[in-house]
């Protein structure tokens, strides 16, 4: 009986897997866990990192960012921008296409 209920988790993972459902979850993941810590401020000043602080310093450096942002959100890569955000600050410094033309 175990044998039969490791084919079928090894059969759910697979086509978890394969139709991409099981990414999309760990993307999920990985997201809210980077807003939780986000949340928390003694780590929010880790979070960020002193190559993103002297990145982000220059204005060449905060459009590099707003661009890779602004691909992120046209490819509707939600998650991939919330981690994104979370882990450069983005939502403080860096400006998107929309803000930049108003």
């Amino acid at each position: 009986m175990s044998i039969d209920n490791t084919n079928l988790e090894e059969m759910v993972e697979k086509t978890l897997e394969s139709t991409g459902v099981l990414s999309k979850m760990r993307a999920e993941l990985r997201a809210n866990v980077f807003h939780v810590l986000e949340k928390g401020s003694s780590f929010q000043n880790k979070l960020y990192t002193d190559k993103i602080k002297d990145f982000v310093s220059n204005n060449n450096g905060t459009l590099l960012l707003s661009l890779v942002k602004d691909l992120f959100e046209y490819l509707e890569l939600k998650f991939t921008t919330s981690v994104f955000d979370s882990e450069t600050g983005a939502a403080h410094h860096i400006n998107t296409k929309i803000k930049m033309i108003f």
